[in-house]
């Protein structure tokens, strides 16, 4: 319920000043990946149509394509992408964003608890 409230707020925030996240530039495939994952935390009806937009990103650069990745796995329900982007945290060395996509396959659910707790990290409701 919380993180929906703040991907609604994320959403909200783009939608009236979209040059306030990004300007295009070096951070832009950042907050394009951030928007789109909000928008499907946020059960926003132009997720989906926001993921196949963001495609670019993903091939442009390994972190958005993995928080891509995530999202899909997420709006789909679909442990295959979310195993995928697992594997592509893991490429990149992103322990916690691994942990934080391990909480979403009920199989290793218990694993990304223990590294978020490890790390300091809260463990956001299931």
């Amino acid at each position: 319920e919380h993180l929906q409230a703040v991907a609604q707020g994320l959403l909200a925030m783009e939608r009236s000043a979209p040059s306030a996240l990004y300007d295009g530039g070096l951070y832009e495939p950042y907050a394009v990946a951030m928007r789109v994952e909000a928008a499907v935390v946020a059960g926003a009806p132009e997720a989906e149509q926001l993921l196949d937009e963001a495609a670019a990103q993903a091939a442009e650069n390994d972190f958005a394509g993995a928080q891509l990745l995530r999202a899909r796995g997420r709006l789909a329900g679909d442990e295959t992408l979310l195993r995928a982007a697992v594997a592509a945290w893991e490429a990149l060395g992103a322990r916690v964003e691994r942990a934080y996509t391990l909480l979403f396959l009920p199989d290793r659910r218990a694993e990304g608890e223990a590294e978020l707790t490890a790390a300091g990290c809260t463990i956001p409701p299931a």
